[in-house]
């Protein structure tokens, strides 16, 4: 009994001692990753130099002095012809050696005898290189080269906003008391593709699409003043003449925003043939046919498309390489119409890169030194940028924001007014109450969000004009700022808000429960949301902060279901450039309604107003009489005038409070790469002002670079030829001819077939009903798809048609129609499934009934693009990295899992054990993160992406491309294969210890048969079949679950373009994907059934099915 009991406390003792050494060790893991990741921590008082502190408080300081003006443009004689020394002369050597060729004309004939003469605060500059910036959703309409990285309009903002300067205009004239307008064009400028631009053009837009119904373009409000549109005319090819009827002082400001730039995006000599009523009618009809329009409008929308490289522009820099998806990469004009002081044709930079970063991951790249100017930087990682700075290879330029604000909000004022629920109409009489609004503005303590979120640099204070501004109000200032919560009290109490419920929230006066929800987007800083909800909350009032996804967020802004809102607002010197947070006008959020009524016309009885969107406010309202206030302003023959309007306007606002702000923000964290020069220090970025266009974009330039000849040649080759999509069409450059995905498809369904042949022809029929089985599963699989695809409420389709209907655009039931028919929605259920499946292309056999079968997924719903073009690069680097990973997973988990089997309990056993633990608990992304900090503190070498950003682009491939392909490949590979490596360690080292102690492997021991041998010769080859069996699940998996990961190494993968189908509702693509991952499943599952006939031999012997 003494001895059991010896061995029994033995035994305990054991326990306990592994369990003792497993806690140990798991604290030094531990301890050894916080010592890694610990933050520098300073025990000795950090002595700052007086210098470098003065120098960064400057910095900070970025208010503008309007008295002294930056200015980048240059007055020229244009009268000194070809003696002046801004005469056209110089030219990138990329041109000059097509112009050697014949290429191209002399520089003096394209960029025309009057050039506008641009200079940047560095001087004159180099030419060459390339600028790298990101984009955070380019598959829209439009990107930033066609706005705020063109300027292209007539006249242009400076870096500090004033003084309007000439651009495309080289002058104007103001008569009959701002009345009339007189632009004269320069003489010489011509678009992208040499055809002169004159006033044709502008008339063209004016006429064939500003004011034809049949375009669905409704009429800028810029062009409508006082409820009227403009006259607009040509005096001669150079000389425009628009006219108002009444004074409008401030229409050549509005000229020079993005929307002054629509009068320059349409080339008549282009797109009069694509015109749907003036157009040519035959030409068009087979253009429709070719890529897939179901309609003359909507044909023309997509040739007037960004991404057409085909279409003339006077941007500085052009497309005319097609790629489906980023890096884009846009190339000089060679018609350019800009030439610095010395006569040199601008832009200096050669070529212009977009990238695509998701969310915050733009600031990764942004501090990792891979982008070349990005603006709009976080004041929340202000400390992180400016330590990051030598590091990352870039400066911090901080540019004014004009009383700017991150964090506005908005009380709905129009809220659902169909509505007869009474808590909703009691909501709406509450938000109209001003006290209400007073009582919110003063229980918010601005100054612990100053300390709390800005380190104490926010100036509280309500959202006025700037103090550069001609209407700067300091009353509306500091209206309702401190800190009151006692006086917010008693304004609640005095609107009958006094009585609460039993959690001390108050409620209606009939005691019916009061709640309100404050709906915010994810970059309107959800903790500062939060925050201002839990200040509410203390003065009794239950209000809930709700993140909303995008698409519901601005659905519900236009369908006036919104509550209380958040949003950032740039801050303003004009007034009248964009008035909508102090008057009722065009997309107010705190008024949508009204705003929509005022900005159509109506206050004047306009007959061409739709009432679309529309509220009309109450005949003797405030809000009435703001408008015509506003409207009298506008129209004022002096400056002195507006401003004593204006001034009774904002004692109004001052009073009402129409939006609520935190504070001035402080000024914006512009990141600039060393070497890029004229880059202002200061500049002006708001929304109006369309900067870094108003910086002088052209003019920057890199101090240092390497010229590549290849890059060169690329260029060269870019505009000598344009690169359309496979087959297409030479004027519109889209085509419906097979991309690489329908390609891969096609692949994919054969290799299916091929494989089924081949077992049948060795006799297995167990794999062969396998396969049979496969077939009707895609079949399930594709009804299961399509059904999410259609039912579903609210999706894209839905979604959009609120928003044109809801909102206060025009636009007609035919282009509604269009939509319907292009994504087949005139049609039953079952036959958009036969379309979608491709099943009906087998009784029709036409090109337009082409579906999945046929390897054709249809329209992306968000861009209209071939899903297959999108797709199609995404899939090839996605199965590239899901190939490699499960390389990398069974290279290091089989001999690892042999070896922790064969020498069970050993100290390598143990080891093994606890680093499979700790990969199966760490999630991937948190890896992803680790190997990210580490790289770039411990070896700056950036990780994010699959390139670094002077290889990002690079067309051709070559030894330095290769070698950095692998410097980056290799962090994807392992963090999306180390889970699955450490539970396969486990897997495979259970599944061996079963086969070791199975009697076959004890009696071929016996037999003397050399451990070795026995060992790989069966017992390894059985427990690999759980390794063979999941590579039906595997690649799935792979493609799917690795969303998160590539979202944060920035990967150009299938994930997250399936998570941003999902979130933008574009049940098109997203379906068609759950397709593909299908098929990859069938795949894996077929390659399965192969391989396990090869290792398992109790397969072949069974013979399967002749029982």
């Amino acid at each position: 009994m003494s001895h059991i009991n010896t061995k029994g406390a033995s035994s305990v003792s054991r326990f306990f001692l592994k369990l003792l050494f497993a806690f140990s060790s798991l604290f030094v893991f531990l301890a050894v990753w916080a010592l890694g990741l610990k933050p520098k921590v300073h025990d000795e008082e950090i002595v700052v130099d007086p210098d470098e502190a003065a120098e960064v408080k400057r910095m900070r300081d970025s208010r503008i002095d309007p008295e002294n003006p930056v200015v980048i443009w240059r007055e020229a004689d244009y009268s000194e012809g070809k003696s002046g020394a801004w005469w056209p002369k110089g030219e990138s050597p990329v041109l000059s050696d097509l112009v050697a060729e014949g290429v191209l004309p002399p520089v003096e004939e394209r960029v025309g005898s009057e050039p506008v003469v641009l200079e940047g605060p560095e001087g004159i500059g180099r030419y060459g290189g390339a600028l790298i910036k990101v984009e955070n959703a380019t598959s829209g309409e439009n990107v930033s080269l066609s706005s705020s990285y063109s300027g292209c309009s007539l006249v242009r903002w400076s870096p500090y906003g004033y003084p309007i300067v000439p651009h495309l205009a080289k002058s104007w004239e103001i008569k009959d008391q701002f009345r009339e307008y007189v632009f004269h064009l320069r003489k010489g400028v011509r678009w992208s593709d040499g055809h002169p631009l004159t006033t044709e053009d502008i008339l063209y837009f004016w006429e064939n699409e500003a004011n034809e119904p049949a375009i669905s373009q409704r009429l800028t409000h810029i062009f409508r003043h006082m409820g009227k549109p403009a006259k607009m005319a040509a005096i001669d090819e150079y000389t425009l003449k628009i006219r108002f009827e009444d004074p409008y002082r401030d229409f050549l400001d509005r000229m020079a925003t993005s929307h002054g730039q629509q009068l320059l995006r349409s080339p008549a000599h282009y797109l009069k043939s694509y015109h749907p009523i003036i157009g040519d009618h035959e030409f068009i009809a087979e253009e429709m046919v070719r890529v897939g329009m179901p309609s003359p409008q909507m044909l023309y929308s997509y040739v007037k498309r960004w991404n057409n490289p085909h279409h003339p522009r006077l941007w500085p820099w052009v497309y005319r390489t097609y790629k489906p998806n980023p890096p884009y990469v846009f190339v000089r004009n060679p018609y350019y119409f800009a030439v610095d002081p010395a006569g040199n044709q601008l832009p200096y930079i050669d070529r212009c890169i977009l990238q695509e970063r998701q969310g915050d991951m733009a600031e990764v790249a942004a501090i990792n030194g891979e982008i070349s100017l990005y603006m709009g930087f976080l004041f929340s990682g202000y400390s992180l940028a400016m330590e990051q700075r030598e590091q990352g290879g870039y400066e911090v330029y901080h540019w004014a924001r004009l009383n700017g604000t991150d964090f506005l909000i908005f009380p709905n004022q129009n809220l659902k007014p169909l509505s007869n629920d009474p808590e909703v109409i009691r909501k709406r009489e509450l938000i109209q109450n001003k006290t209400f609004r007073q009582a919110l503005s003063l229980a918010m303590d601005r100054e612990f969000i100053s300390n709390v979120e800005y380190s104490g640099l926010l100036q509280p204070a309500q959202l006025a004009p700037a103090p550069e501004s001609n209407f700067f109000h300091e009353g509306l200032v500091n209206s309702h700022i401190e800190h009151n919560p006692v006086l917010a009290d008693k304004l609640l109490d005095q609107i009958d808000l006094d009585r609460r419920d039993d959690e001390g929230y108050r409620t209606f006066p009939d005691g019916s429960k009061l709640l309100i929800y404050f709906d915010f987007l994810s970059y309107n800083k959800r903790d500062l949301a939060e925050v201002v909800a839990a200040q509410w909350r203390e003065v009794g009032l239950r209000v809930i902060a709700r993140y909303r996804a995008p698409r519901i967020w601005y659905t519900a802004l236009d369908a006036l279901e919104l509550e209380l809102s958040a949003g950032g607002m740039s801050g303003k010197i004009n007034l009248f450039v964009e008035s909508k947070n102090y008057i009722a006008t065009k997309e107010a959020h705190w008024a949508r309604g009204y705003g929509n009524w005022y900005s159509q016309g109506s206050l004047f009885g306009n007959p061409d107003a739709t009432g679309r969107g529309a509220i009309e406010p109450p005949e003797d309202s405030i809000y009435r009489k703001m408008m015509y206030l506003h409207a009298r302003a506008s129209s004022a023959p002096s400056l002195k005038e507006q401003q004593a309007i204006m001034r009774e306007a904002l004692d109004i606002s001052a009073e009402h409070l129409w939006v609520i702000s935190t504070g001035f923000a402080p000024p914006l964290l512009i990141i600039v790469k060393d070497g890029l020069k004229n880059v202002p220090e200061v500049c002006v970025l708001n929304h109006d002002f369309q900067a870094p266009s108003s910086a002088g974009i052209e003019t920057f330039y890199w101090e240092e670079f390497d010229r590549d000849p290849k890059v060169d040649a690329n260029i060269q080759s870019a505009l000598s030829k344009i690169t359309s999509k496979s087959g297409a069409d030479p004027g519109t450059g889209i085509s419906q001819e097979d991309g690489s995905l329908a390609k891969f498809i096609r692949l994919a369904l054969w290799t299916i077939v091929g494989l089924g042949l081949l077992l049948f022809a060795v006799r297995h029929p167990f794999v062969g009903r396998r396969l049979i089985i496969m077939f009707p599963t895609l079949v399930v699989v594709s009804i299961c798809s399509f059904t999410i695809i259609e039912l579903p409420p609210g999706d894209f389709l839905t979604s959009y048609m609120a928003l044109l209907e809801l909102g206060g655009d025009e636009v007609d039931q035919d282009q509604i129609e269009d939509l319907r028919v292009m994504f087949e929605l005139d049609k039953p259920v079952f036959v958009r499934y036969l379309k979608w499946a491709g099943l009906l292309w087998f009784t029709t056999f036409k090109e337009g009934d082409r579906g999945l079968l046929q390897g054709d997924m249809g329209l992306s719903m968000e861009s209209q693009n071939p899903v297959n073009d999108i797709v199609g690069d995404r899939l090839i680097l996605t199965l590239c990295i899901s190939v490699l990973a499960v390389i990398f997973t069974w290279s290091l988990a089989i001999p690892i899992g042999v070896y922790s089997a064969v020498r069970q309990y050993s100290p390598g056993d143990y080891f093994a054990t606890f680093i499979g633990f700790i990969g199966m608990s760490v999630p991937n992304f948190l890896l992803a993160l680790i190997l990210m900090y580490f790289s770039n503190r411990f070896f700056g070498v950036p990780i994010t992406g699959l390139f670094s950003a002077e290889f990002v682009a690079q067309p051709y491939w070559d030894g330095p491309k290769v070698f950095d392909l692998l410097k980056h490949i290799w962090v994807p590979v392992i963090v999306v294969g180390f889970q699955g490596t450490a539970a396969m360690i486990r897997i495979m080292r259970g599944n061996l210890l079963d086969e070791l102690n199975k009697p076959y492997v004890t009696t071929a021991y016996a037999k003397g048969v050399r451990p070795l041998k026995l060992l790989f010769k069966y017992p390894v080859r059985l427990a690999l079949n759980p390794f063979v069996s999941g590579l039906g699940t595997l690649f799935p998996q792979l493609v799917s679950g690795g969303a998160i990961v590539a979202l944060i190494l920035s990967l150009p993968t299938v994930g997250p373009m399936l998570l941003k189908a999902l979130q933008m509702e574009d049940m098109y693509l997203a379906g068609s994907m759950l397709m593909l991952l299908s098929i990859l499943g069938i795949i894996g599952t077929l390659v399965s059934d192969v391989l396990l006939l090869i290792l398992d031999p109790r397969i072949r012997m069974e013979g399967g099915g002749s029982r």
